[in-house]
């Protein structure tokens, strides 16, 4: 490949010398032999340049610059980098120029160069090779260059060559990531943390510069996030006269190379929030500038490059610990406040889907209040927010997903009306003497604990043109801690008829991978539904009524029986859910039941589905309940807040669970008497019944009993034909007297290798200790 190369730098052309580097070029980058790619990419642009081809050869020169800067590979950087700058020279690029002689100039110095020459041609490049004395010459080039005292040589006879005009102002841009930052760096560390409005905060500004000459500058220009904070710096103060800057004279602007220049001074801000040094502008006449991102001194890193140098650690400032921890941010304090705003709740904790209200009162202390408004937030309790600014309020709040707010908003015919708004509430003028007093509501979807947030903007003098010594508005913040807990906590369990059992498939079919939850049901079998309501809040409540809606007559029966205040209220048929004064268990009496902390109340469904479905949804029901709240020992404005009729009662909307309903393969009905009386014979029996269309084979055993005695048989096999039924029957002697357990039976359907046992309370019965006890009792079943 060099043999190759030699033969054809012996003629004036150099395009079989390029196409030999590309397929060398492509071979190393297929085998990713990166740093061999990049060296042949070097070589390549070095033929675009001997040929005139400076575009191409600089977008090579560019891409092999960015890799040695990441490998620190100085010596072979500042080779690429005079390539580049007498690439933008011959392309008149000023501003490219300027940045490649200031990088080139910000280089370690390298004292073992030595001029090599490799077959006639210059190896170091047309900036020769890496020393001092070019450094020096390179920096006090582009020095001059911007002060418009030098011009750099045209690239062509007859033309002007490169330099800095009135009409087009360069600013050389350094960033974080600016191959530049060696060039000129800039540190801001603030001496507080905190301070007041209108109090002084002393800060440091320290620069740094790699340029091997004294550089000196007309003026430093340092910017903040709060443009009145804006400070100019220096020597003295007829040089200078900016709009929106603050002049600081006594100031010597010069930078010695690999020295800390520290310049320190005053700020007083006057707007509350973050106060944030954003950048450092230094003018180096009236045609040039270089503007500096700032850096906080904890943070900053030097180039690279120059960390693998031999040198002292110096440090930005000369007190370590703001050398360590300082920061380029200090945090402006609010005002002290000249009002008063409070927030108060009427009871607690919240409960979720109530109307909960909180008072806001504001209250001036001195001065009257010309207007202003309150502006609301939201967050979680967990959420670590510290409220430095009234920008940040509107960020951090919680959708209304999880709770929404609501305000009193009067009608036309006098009603107030419940609203969702802003969070944004608006405060009329306020005497020194008066006060504003008014109330939201919060409701929450889930229980959860959240801090409500406040930020009151208001302006204790109008508005005119005399109001520039004084911030025309001010903030407090409050905050208040809420929290929301579960009124009820609601638990379902299906039962199914007494001594009526049915074998379903869909009890056999479940797995561990299936959902367990879902229970099954025979279809147009009555199954009883208890639904069990436990205070799981800290509040003692009374429940108002509960309602079964939204339920299709077509698919499902529903009946409901309640008891409410030790009364049973029944329905006593099988009615659709849509029917709902039969279904409401409000009570006929002013008294509803309270349900204190930890206490349950039971409610019971009868349903019956008249369809097969693997998810039926039978119903809803609405659960109306309110808080009990002592009156007596509340204030006036909440008493008003808990009789108005929108708040004090509330409505809790579930659904019942869906059921899984299939047709059972066999019913088994048990039949005994009510009572039995000592020494009586008393006869019991199964009855049995196939509901498919295949024999079935049913295997029975009874289990004894110490109170009776058996006379039958213990244990045997039924027959049962498609659609038949059969019986097994025994006769009883009861031999001891109380409540007894009767013998049970246990069923096993050879066919589905499956069966079911009688429930202990189904075998129940009292046994009286003579018949004319029986009489005399008047027994009624129950």
């Amino acid at each position: 490949m060099l043999h190759a190369v030699i033969e054809e730098r012996l003629f004036p052309h150099s395009v079989i010398t390029i196409n030999l580097f590309k397929r060398a070029y492509e071979l190393y980058k297929n085998i990713q032999a990166g740093r061999m790619g990049y060296f042949v990419a070097c070589e390549m642009g070095r033929e675009y340049f001997n040929a005139r081809d400076y575009a191409n050869a600089k977008q090579l020169f560019d891409s092999v610059a960015g890799m040695y800067r990441q490998e620190a590979w100085v010596s072979l950087l500042w080779t690429v980098l005079g390539f580049l700058r007498e690439c933008a020279r011959q392309m008149d690029h000023l501003r490219e120029y300027i940045d490649y002689s200031l990088e080139m100039a910000a280089l370690p110095p390298v004292f073992t160069g030595h001029k090599v020459d490799t077959f006639g041609f210059n190896q170091h490049g047309p900036a020769g090779p890496l020393c001092q004395s070019q450094r020096e010459r390179i920096s006090t080039e582009v020095i001059g260059l911007l002060r418009g005292e030098q011009t750099v040589l045209p690239s062509k006879d007859g033309q002007n060559g490169l330099t800095v005009v009135d009409s087009d102002p360069v600013c050389v841009n350094i960033d974080m990531a600016s191959p530049l930052r060696a060039v000129f760096t800039a540190c801001v560390a603030f001496h507080e943390s905190t301070v007041k409005p209108g109090h002084k905060t002393l800060l440091t500004l320290s620069l740094f510069t790699r340029l091997p000459q004294r550089i000196d500058f007309q003026e430093l220009e340092i910017c903040f996030n709060q443009p009145k904070c804006n400070v100019i710096l220096v020597k003295d103060a007829h040089e200078v006269s900016k709009d929106g800057f603050e002049v600081k004279t006594g100031f010597d602007l010069h930078l010695e190379p690999n020295k800390w220049t520290r310049f320190s001074f005053n700020l007083i801000p006057g707007q509350s929030g973050k106060l944030e040094c954003l950048s450092v502008t230094a003018h180096l006449g009236a045609l040039a500038s270089i503007r500096c991102q700032v850096e906080s001194p904890a943070s900053r890193e030097d180039v690279f490059y120059w960390k693998l140098e031999p040198q002292l650690e110096m440090m930005p400032l000369k007190d370590s610990a703001l050398s360590n921890y300082g920061q380029k941010t200090i945090q402006i304090e609010d005002q002290d406040p000249v009002v008063d705003l409070v927030l108060e709740t009427v009871v607690s904790p919240a409960l979720v889907n109530e109307l909960f209200p909180v008072v806001i009162s504001v209250m001036p202390k001195g001065h009257p209040v010309h207007g202003g408004e309150i502006k609301f937030a939201i967050t979680e309790a967990s959420t670590a927010l510290a409220l430095t600014s009234p920008s940040l309020i509107p960020s951090v709040s919680l959708d209304t997903s999880s709770v929404e707010l609501l305000i009193v908003i009067p009608s036309d015919d006098m009603d107030e009306s419940l609203k969702s708004f802003s969070g944004i509430l608006q405060v009329p003028e306020i005497a020194t003497d008066g006060s504003f007093s008014t109330h939201i509501y919060m409701r929450w979807k889930k229980a959860m604990a959240v801090t409500l947030f406040a930020t009151f903007s208001y302006q204790i003098e109008p508005m005119s043109a005399s109001d520039s010594g004084y911030p025309s508005h001010s903030f407090i913040h409050r905050e208040l801690q809420l929290q929301c807990e579960d009124p009820f906590t609601l638990s379902y369990r299906h039962m199914s008829p007494f001594r009526r059992g049915a074998l379903l498939l869909g009890n056999l079919k479940r797995s561990a991978d299936t959902e367990m939850d879902r229970a099954c049901v025979p279809v147009d079998e009555i199954t009883t539904l208890i639904l069990t309501l436990e205070n799981s809040s800290s509040v003692n409540l009374e429940l108002i009524s509960i309602t079964v809606n939204d339920t299709n007559e077509s698919l499902c029966l529903v009946r409901a029986e309640h008891t409410i205040n030790g009364k049973v209220n029944n329905v006593s048929s099988l009615l659709p859910a849509n029917q709902k004064s039969d279904f409401c268990c409000e009570p006929e009496t002013e008294d509803v039941p309270t349900i204190r902390c930890g206490e349950i109340y039971s409610c019971l469904f009868y349903i019956q589905p008249l369809v097969e479905s693997a998810a039926l949804s039978i119903a809803s029901i609405c659960i109306k309940w309110r808080r009990l709240v002592d009156k007596n020992t509340k204030p006036s404005v909440d008493r008003m807040l808990l009789n108005s009729s929108s708040t004090s009662v509330t409505s809790m909307l579930s659904s019942l669970p869906s059921l899984q309903v299939e047709k059972p393969v066999m019913l088994a009905i048990f039949d005994s008497p009510p009572h039995a009386v000592l020494g009586v014979p008393i006869d019991i029996c199964l009855k049995l019944q196939n509901l498919t269309s295949l024999p079935q084979e049913i295997d029975f055993s009874i289990i004894d009993s110490a109170g009776f005695i058996l006379s039958g048989a213990h244990c045997s096999t039924v027959h049962l034909l498609p659609h038949a039924k059969d019986v097994v029957s025994c006769k009883l002697v009861p031999i001891a007297s109380g409540p007894q357990q009767l013998p049970q039976f246990n069923l096993i359907s050879k066919r589905y290798n499956a069966g079911f046992q009688q429930s202990s309370s189904s075998i129940q019965i009292f046994v009286f200790p003579s018949s004319m006890l029986a009489k005399n009792y008047n027994f009624l079943p129950s």
